[in-house]
């Protein structure tokens, strides 16, 4: 019920979450891997070579802030909610989210600088010119909405939300496909791309805002446990997965998009090498997608 903290003992209830998380997981995972196949296939194919690889160093740039600036705070909340909910510390969950949203918030204030007023140095440092400054300031509000949208997907995600996270996904996925494709054979073009994306992923964080907050005032205004767990470690722990993060991304396609940007002014080839890594990366996740 409403402001009591659920049993995590209950073995045949834990059974029933985990399957249910994993038969889920599967179905967001099918969604999401489908909707990319088919982003990846249709896009290229009505923006063109060079216009969908400008498409891929934006998504990239994007990716990119988003990296810098998380500092693993998603990875805190995965792995510390859990843990003091069920010791019972509501109170740390609350403080720690408050510390969690007011780093985000501070962060993207320099990233917003870098991106939007230093588009242009961006642009032609990285990119030999070639990205339009309209598109940043989409970037710029994708880097904001995936900032937050990330950290309401992983809370609720430590409370077996899983099912509900997965249908917003494939729900919000596939409209974003639709609407791209709409308005690019209504004349927009990559403009119109973006906008389906800023439209879709904003609507994805207000649904998941919204499952968020009702998931945080069902929890008891204080919990009766008290945790060891201090800030150092939180801290360390944060960090400890942010480097990681990093390191998955210099040996992922991140950086072969960004190198590729840099040493070639050609963008076809940006689009060549996406398709070719996408092909191998779904053929791949089909195999372990449950996992």
């Amino acid at each position: 019920t409403p402001g009591t903290v659920p049993r995590t003992g209950d073995g045949a209830g834990n059974i029933h979450r985990v399957t249910s998380a994993v038969f889920w997981n599967f179905f967001g995972k099918a969604s999401l891997l489908t909707v990319r196949f088919a982003e990846s296939v249709i896009l290229v194919r009505l923006l063109g070579r060079e216009e969908y690889g400008l498409y891929g160093s934006l998504i990239n740039l994007e990716a990119i802030a988003v990296l810098v600036i998380s500092l693993g705070l998603e990875s805190a909340v995965s792995r510390f909610v859990p843990q003091f909910r069920t010791e019972g510390d509501i109170g740390k969950i609350r403080s720690l989210l408050r510390r969690i949203f007011r780093i985000r918030a501070l962060l993207l204030l320099p990233a917003g600088a870098v991106i939007v007023l230093g588009g242009e140095y961006i642009s032609s440092a990285f990119y030999h010119g070639l990205l339009p400054p309209g598109l940043l300031n989409a970037v710029f509000a994708l880097v904001v909405i995936v900032s937050f949208h990330s950290i309401f997907r992983t809370f609720l995600d430590s409370f077996f939300h899983v099912k509900f996270i997965s249908m917003v996904d494939a729900a919000t996925q596939g409209i974003y496909l639709l609407l791209a494709v709409a308005l690019v054979l209504s004349g927009y073009g990559l403009a119109g791309v973006f906008s389906a994306l800023v439209l879709s992923q904003g609507a994805a964080a207000l649904i998941l805002w919204s499952k968020f907050g009702k998931t945080l005032r069902e929890l008891p205004a204080a919990g009766t446990g008290k945790s060891e767990v201090g800030k150092k470690r939180v801290m360390e722990y944060s960090w400890s997965l942010y480097i990681f993060g990093i390191l998955l991304y210099v040996l992922g396609k991140g950086l072969d998009v960004l190198l590729i940007g840099i040493l070639l002014g050609d963008l076809t080839q940006v689009a060549w090498y996406m398709i070719a890594f996408n092909l191998a990366y779904y053929s791949l996740s089909v195999m372990d997608i449950a996992v």
